[in-house]
């Protein structure tokens, strides 16, 4: 049996969520991953800096669309980071044509495209969620109803109407456990707490996905077709995509499959992260291992980086952050670079970004902790410059990782290379989940005889998934399961015990000897020379005695392996036809002794 650390922390620290969605409320994302505190506009890019700046939010790139709060005739782009008026104390913001934000006080503000101001305005409270697309904006209260403003010429605000509002967000119909949005160009996508996905709007001649897979439009949401248990939700110009609580990806895109459903994409599977945006025509998706894939016009699949924490997708280039905490980009700029230092340049693969010019508005932040095995943690970062110093109190060191922790509380302390310093406090505690791979089988012996079967039964934690495996091969994931063996020799079986990453494994191996002793079911001593004698074949070393009776319990031969015939006759005399039965003691080297007792027919 093994006993594992299971590790608990508490991070003391405000993080700020962006696009990819708020973590703490089961949805967003699966598995260790949380969304990092950078976030990407349609050639923009943002972040929000710490507590000792007011959280203020920071961009840098184009402004074509006033998604730096300034009007794009006083400043089209900026290649260094900028603040965005008014932007204090923010909690979450979402970009693209258009951009909204919500504060620490659960107040919602847009600004940019289409009619809205480009100084950032307060439009609504007491919201929790928020997605701005190219023409319009959809809050989620905390009360679950959706509320829109903007551009309503395609029936996107879902409230039975074409009518468009730039200045109050008008109630979606229907909806009142909303927990995510993703607006898409002509249509807007609703998950709720119970991991269904609705849609209004149109699909501009296509299906829009709802259960009716013909409806093309709709004022009001509809429930869509074939999407369960579904986690989080992104949308692109012409198309969704939603990741369920399994790690399995569906797209839905008619403009570009046919399809007029949702459709599960096979090749991903483990997927923690989806990322998309409006206007763009690609999602990223981010696997449990690091490895980031992209669907390239929502059909191809490339694998375009690994290491990955998170995921950004904007119009035509991408962010990622990799588990140092450094900023990689890809894809093309307009305007203001993305890239900051970095020449204004089409990029066809991931180049890191020195965000020197960050951390100086932006100190150091931690992301999460990760318990990446029994007894590890590892702590990603989000904000700050690498290379990072880690310190548990044990002085500094380079790698984020920490092992062979024992329960108590401890303070990490996190150092970027600018000097800005975050702490966080860790409480690890000692849980003895007993995992002990365990397990009986009956018979109880482990040597055994060819073609002998045996019985396995799982004795380990319920909470634990197991397998079975045969001398390395995996045989059966069956918490009782009967063998017969086939080969003479050695036979191991292994069980593996798997429960939150931590692994248990109990091992038995058998003797499987070749052996027995086969007699017929009927013979005939009639002198024609076929099956005259009865006869009792070992094979191998097996030592026998045997007795013979009749119907009437009289004892008519005793056989032994120096006797192994009987020829029908008792006392000289031919035995009577009919049923004879026969008791067997035996041995085998190696194995207890054992007894059989059976029947035959006699029949001249």
């Amino acid at each position: 049996m093994k006993i594992y650390l299971f590790l608990f922390f508490l991070l003391q620290l405000f993080v700020c969520n962006s696009q990819n969605g708020i973590t703490g409320d089961g949805f967003g994302g699966r598995l260790w991953y949380k969304p990092t505190n950078y976030s990407v506009g349609s050639y923009s890019g943002f972040t929000v800096c710490d507590k000792e700046h007011d959280n203020q939010l920071i961009g840098w790139g184009t402004n074509q669309s006033g998604e730096l709060g300034v009007d794009p005739m006083t400043m089209f782009g900026s290649d260094v980071p900028v603040e965005v008026p008014n932007m204090y104390n923010v909690k979450y913001y979402t970009t693209g044509y258009n951009m909204a934000a919500i504060k620490q006080d659960n107040s919602g503000w847009v600004w940019g495209f289409s009619d809205f101001n480009y100084v950032p305005t307060q439009v609504i409270s007491d919201v929790k969620f928020v997605d701005a697309s190219m023409d319009f904006v959809s809050f989620i209260k905390n009360d679950g109803t959706v509320w829109s403003l903007g551009n309503n010429e395609m029936g996107n605000f879902g409230n039975n109407t074409m009518l468009s509002n730039f200045t109050n967000p008008v109630q979606m119909n229907g909806i009142s456990n909303a927990v995510r949005v993703a607006c898409s160009w002509t249509s807007n996508y609703i998950l709720t707490s119970d991991g269904k996905v609705f849609v209004c709007g149109t699909g501009q001649g296509y299906s829009i996905g709802a259960i009716d897979t013909t409806i093309t439009f709709s004022l009001e949401p509809l429930e869509m077709f074939n999407l369960h248990g579904i986690v989080d939700i992104k949308a692109t110009s012409y198309g969704m995509l939603a990741l369920d609580s399994i790690g399995d990806v569906y797209l839905f895109c008619p403009f570009y499959t046919g399809v007029s459903h949702a459709i599960k994409i096979n090749s991903l599977s483990n997927i923690v992260a989806i990322s998309g945006m409006c206007d763009g025509d690609f999602f990223l998706t981010l696997e449990e291992n690091g490895n980031v894939y992209e669907l390239y016009d929502l059909i191809t699949i490339d694998n375009t980086a690994s290491n990955a924490i998170d995921i950004l997708a904007g119009e035509t280039f991408s962010y990622i952050i990799k588990s140092d905490g450094s900023l990689w980009g890809k894809g093309g700029s307009s305007g203001g670079s993305i890239w900051l230092n970095l020449p204004d340049i089409g990029r066809e693969e991931y180049t890191q970004i020195d965000v020197n010019q960050v951390p100086e508005l932006c100190a150091v932040q931690v992301n999460q902790v990760v318990q990446t095995d029994c007894e590890t943690i590892e702590v990603f970062m989000y904000q700050g410059n690498p290379p990072y110093q880690y310190n548990i109190g044990n002085g500094n060191q380079s790698s984020s990782i920490f092992t062979a922790l024992d329960p108590g509380n401890y303070s990490i302390t996190v150092t970027d290379s600018l000097g800005h310093i975050d702490t966080l406090s860790i409480t690890v505690q000692a849980n003895f989940t007993d995992i002990n791979a365990d397990f009986s089988f009956s018979p109880s012996n482990t040597t055994v005889l060819n073609g002998s079967s045996v019985q396995f039964t799982n004795l380990s934690s319920s909470n634990a998934s197991i397998s079975w495996l045969l001398n390395g091969d995996s045989i059966s994931s069956d918490s009782i399961f009967d063998f017969t063996f086939t080969d003479v020799g050695t036979s191991c079986f292994e069980l593996i015990a798997t429960q939150s990453k931590c692994v248990d494994t109990n091992e038995v191996c058998f003797t499987v000897l070749d052996g027995g002793l086969f007699f017929p079911n009927i013979f005939t001593p009639n002198s024609d020379g076929d099956n005259d004698l009865f006869t009792l074949n070992p094979t191998g070393s097996v030592v026998f005695t045997a007795t013979i009776v009749n119907r009437w319990g009289n004892k008519v031969a005793e056989l032994s392996n120096s006797s192994p015939t009987w020829n029908g006759k008792v006392d000289g005399v031919d035995g009577v036809d009919g049923v004879y039965f026969i008791t067997v003691d035996y041995s085998i080297l190696g194995l207890e002794p054992q007894k059989y007792t059976g029947f035959f027919h006699l029949q001249r």
